[in-house]
């Protein structure tokens, strides 16, 4: 609940009151005093004027000009290497052991849509200890998938965990499941792939198992394997996908 605001009147010092005429008036001035402490003249308060509506206007000038540019935004290195999977599909269509699905139900929350790397996973379900600790590793040239048993009651990661990601290079975070804190993902150097978000955290509980093999919409993914992923959807093979020149649909 919002505390009321007080409203506080402070009273004029007794001499200021008296100098704006607020206050009782002063003596008439002596003939001595007045003989020796002559009265400022209109041409010398107008100077005085003049030189600080000067001054303000140069403090002016320096706030409203020209700012210095902003810092160029962060970039993953991993961005540049992924290649469309489409494209993937193409060259590399009933090769042995290359899986394609779909974007399906996954929405994009990160600051990229496509990245590519090789898979480290987590199953868990509506804790996050174990996707923090994924994150906490060093992720260059990574993808962690997460298999949080496609819940929608709560979220695996937010900006917290998307900062550590970014910090730590992982090129992206795959979950069956929820994110929150969607606006600040957006900005950060990370692909970020979700069902959807949910405002409220999961627990912190050691529940679920790193290193396994998961499975989830027409996903099938184990330690080691490479994940390439896009706006179109996912291919995953069980090693890095080299891309012959020619002509793409």
């Amino acid at each position: 609940m919002r505390a009321a605001g007080r409203r506080i009147v402070r009273g004029l010092p007794l001499a200021a009151a008296a100098g704006l005429g607020f206050g009782a008036a002063t003596a008439a001035p002596t003939s001595s005093s007045t003989s020796s402490t002559p009265s400022s003249t209109p041409s010398s308060t107008a100077s005085s004027l003049s030189a600080a509506a000067a001054a303000t206007a140069a403090v002016v000038a320096n706030d409203s000009g020209p700012q210095p540019p902003p810092p160029p935004p962060l970039r993953n290195p991993s961005f540049a290497a992924a290649p469309q999977t489409a494209d993937l599909c193409d060259a590399h269509r009933g090769a042995p052991g290359v899986i394609a699905a779909p974007a399906g139900l996954f929405r994009d929350y990160g600051g990229t849509d496509r990245f590519c790397g090789r898979a480290v996973t987590v199953k868990c379900f509506e804790s996050n200890l174990l996707v923090r600790r994924a994150l906490s590793g060093d992720g260059r040239g990574r993808v962690l998938v997460v298999d949080g048993g496609g819940s929608r009651r709560c979220a695996l990661m937010g900006d917290n965990l998307g900062a550590l990601a970014a910090a730590n290079g992982w090129a992206g975070v795959v979950v069956f499941g929820c994110v929150r804190d969607a606006e600040l993902l957006r900005g950060m150097p990370l692909g970020v792939k979700a069902l959807g978000t949910h405002p409220v955290k999961s627990d912190r509980l050691l529940v679920g198992a790193p290193g396994l093999e998961v499975s989830f919409a027409g996903l099938r993914v184990r330690p080691g394997d490479f994940v390439y992923a896009d706006a179109d959807g996912f291919v995953v093979a069980p090693g890095a996908l080299e891309m012959p020149g020619g002509d793409g649909a």
